[in-house]
């Protein structure tokens, strides 16, 4: 017996022996084989180049949401709890965009109306799979315009492809451009292609647009998509005198105006935006620019510290400066809709409550449901529907001071359901007459005892 308990003690350590061994050669060896590898050499870090803002692109990114939707632009449609409709889309040569519904495509027309009533068609088409549905529309994108400034050196500070506007003049490109002495102004040519593809060359003069007192719109026209600019050079005969004109552009009552330049007393921003009527209802007046020529970073003004007593923000100009007052962004405007006076867009003043956005825009209109108000807030520029805020109010309350006032902030949209008359009056005393004597008569005729009150009986 003890033998054979020897030799099953000595089997069994040697399968544990062939086991471990075969589990070092299984682990260990990878493992160890590993660990003898030389480390890698670190790859050195390659500085992010970031890209440049092209200091010709006259066109911001800011979109006009008032605008009409037109073909080729790209539009950001929202069907309030439906993730599939909820999409980007192109609108087609048709000026209709497709939309897909549980499969099944919905082609509406929304080219020639403005993103709200392009949403108000939208969700007519889908009233036949959705109760009451909510659509809001947004654009994203626009066809954006290009011309094409080229010229010898030292003419143009700035060369290549421009991005435009579509009012956009020659002046204004090549005050962007910063052309120096050199540029021969009075002989700038621009070839311009048709839609058959045909090229015209003609001559501008536009130093005589800039010098004269009366001058001649067609020495200044507004460029064309795909314009090629070619400012020629002065050579020996390069004049050093400069300009004596600054240029005011962008959100101002009198866009584009040549200002006659002076240095005794110096000129300043607010002196030349004053001459062409102060700047617009939707001006951004903190990021006013000043261009300079041989400046390649703009001078920064902002209009409101200089209405506070802040004349370091009042920069005085040098003649050919070109001053360009920016459009208030998305989110500095605020929303009206329903039973007001007055509904749209409006610019947002900081520290703007509900009341005043109400009050400033003429109040409510009769029969409007005061009680039942609401603030559509977006707590991202996405307009994500998930992440929409909806803040009810109730304007009677708040004038009857037993509901605080709400603040406002840039982006809000302030609903006031409309409503409408009542069908039925209410009950006067005369009213009561009437009908009183009408029952009357009535009694009198099937009774036979005669019409109205104080008929007597036999």
């Amino acid at each position: 017996m003890r033998d054979w308990k020897i030799c099953v003690y000595q089997t069994s350590m040697r399968t544990l022996c062939i086991l471990g061994v075969f589990g070092f050669l299984l682990v260990g060896v990878p493992l160890f084989g590993q660990a003898q590898e030389p480390p890698k050499k670190e790859e050195p870090t390659r500085p992010v180049e970031r890209p440049t803002t092209n200091p010709l692109n006259l066109d911001d990114d800011i979109i006009d949401q008032s605008q009409v939707i037109k073909t080729g632009f790209i539009l950001r449609i929202t069907v309030a709890g439906e993730a599939e409709p909820s999409d980007t889309y192109f609108v087609d040569t048709t000026g209709s965009v497709v939309l897909k519904y549980q499969g099944t495509p919905i082609s509406v027309t929304v080219s020639k109306f403005p993103p709200k009533i392009a949403a108000d068609e939208i969700a007519k088409a889908f009233k036949k799979y959705l109760n009451n549905p909510v659509v809001s529309v947004s654009i994203v994108g626009v066809p954006r315009s290009t011309v094409f400034l080229n010229a010898p050196a030292l003419v143009l500070r700035n060369r290549g492809p421009a991005t435009i506007k579509a009012d956009t003049t020659l002046q204004q490109i090549l005050t962007l451009a910063e052309y120096s002495d050199l540029a021969d102004l009075v002989n700038v040519k621009i070839t311009r292609t048709d839609k058959e593809g045909k090229k015209t060359t003609f001559t501008v003069d536009l130093k005589s647009y800039m010098d004269s007192a009366n001058p001649d719109e067609k020495d200044n026209p507004v460029l064309q998509n795909k314009d090629q600019i070619w400012v020629p050079s002065l050579g020996k005969n390069a004049n050093s005198t400069q300009p004596s004109f600054v240029y005011v552009g962008g959100e101002v009552v009198k866009t584009l105006e040549k200002v006659p330049y002076h240095d005794k007393p110096p000129m300043t921003v607010i002196e030349a935006i004053t001459q062409v009527g102060g700047t617009g209802p939707f001006a951004d007046r903190k990021r006013i620019q000043v261009r300079r020529a041989g400046s390649k970073v703009p001078i920064l003004v902002d209009l409101d510290l200089v209405d506070s007593g802040d004349e370091t923000n009042n920069v005085e100009l040098k003649a050919n400066d070109s001053i360009i007052v920016p459009r208030l962004a998305q989110t500095h405007f605020y929303y009206v809709n329903g039973g007001l006076a007055k509904t749209g867009r409006f610019p947002y003043d900081h520290n703007m409550t509900l009341t005043q956005a109400i009050m400033e825009n003429g109040g409510p209109v009769p029969y409007a449901k005061l009680k039942d108000g609401v603030i559509i807030r977006h707590l991202n520029p996405d307009g994500d529907p998930n992440k929409t805020l909806n803040i009810p109010f109730n304007f009677e309350a708040m004038l009857k001071r037993k509901k605080p006032d709400i603040a406002l902030l840039p982006g809000d949209a302030i609903y006031i359901p409309a409503g409408s008359p009542p069908t039925n009056q209410p009950w006067d005393v005369f009213r009561f007459l009437n009908f009183a004597n009408s029952v009357v008569n009535l009694y009198n005729q099937f009774t036979g005892r005669g019409f109205g009150f104080g008929s007597g009986g036999n």
